[in-house]
């Protein structure tokens, strides 16, 4: 099922299960699941996404799916006109019962660059409220986490994120997600492991957003995980005790992206940080 459900995904990134939300400890009735993934491809992949579909159904079981889409509705539409796009919801039905399809409304990571852009200016030149524009992509971003948290909490469902190729806002979205739901993400140890496993395993491409010396394209770059560190900064600043660690760790972990003193953050996947 994995190997052929592979070739239904943009670049191969199949769902592969990030978490699991027990409401209940040791009750296997009450386990939902948060699985990421890319975005379809759905140009001549018909018989093979009926491999995808059992795949997927076989780990939620008959608890229900909600495919959350992290991207404008205009933007999955246009990916269609290159053989990509989004979910069909009937396809799922005939193995998932319960189903349901959620557009998140995510800019790109290149609207997120543009509104950095614009708020380093507006600072720069004094500009008054520089930090509206920005303020408003992060209130969106924590809005739409929460969504998920409710889908998965109040719902019961299993839930399925992914983007355009599945390591930028899904890995915001996954990663706030699990820091909302679960308190051990608040840790020290918990936190790290978050960042291991949803950014630099999944494949976030840190060498080409953070604009390292090795990159090439520097179009590419993009604060896509400093957003997501301000992101967390912002549920510290309203729920102060709830975390084990402070800002200066979030600090320490965001230059050490930039930095590049540490191979954790080269490269920008696992076989680029082995050369």
């Amino acid at each position: 099922f994995i190997h052929e459900s592979s070739h239904c995904r943009s670049r191969e990134r199949f769902p592969i299960l990030t978490y699991v939300y027990d409401s209940y400890e040791n009750d296997t009735n009450n386990k939902v699941y948060l699985l990421r993934s890319s975005q379809p491809l759905n140009i001549l992949t018909k018989s093979k996404s009926e491999y995808e579909h059992r795949y997927i159904a076989s780990v939620c079981g008959e608890k229900g799916l909600a495919i959350i889409d992290c991207r404008p509705k205009k933007g999955a539409f246009g990916y269609e006109l290159i053989g990509k796009g989004y979910e069909s919801t009937s396809d799922f039905k005939k193995f998932i019962p319960n189903v349901s399809f959620h557009f998140l409304g995510i800019k790109h990571a290149y609207k997120t660059r543009d509104c950095y852009c614009s708020l380093m200016r507006n600072i720069f030149h004094g500009k008054k409220h520089p930090f509206k524009k920005w303020k408003k992509y992060m209130m969106h971003l924590l809005c739409k986490s929460c969504y998920v948290v409710n889908i998965m909490k109040s719902a019961s469902k299993s839930v399925l994120v992914h983007c355009s190729d599945g390591w930028d806002r899904t890995s915001q979205i996954c990663s706030l997600t699990q820091m909302m739901i679960d308190p051990y993400y608040r840790t020290l140890n918990g936190f790290i492991e978050l960042i291991q496993k949803d950014w630099i395993d999944m494949g976030h491409m840190f060498c080409s957003r953070c604009g390292h010396v090795q990159c090439e394209n520097f179009d590419l770059m993009s604060p896509i995980f400093a957003q997501f560190i301000d992101a967390v900064a912002q549920l510290m600043n309203k729920y102060q005790t709830e975390f084990e660690f402070n800002l200066k760790f979030l600090q320490l972990i965001l230059s050490s992206a930039y930095s590049q003193l540490f191979g954790d953050f080269m490269g920008n996947n696992y076989n680029e940080r082995l050369e």
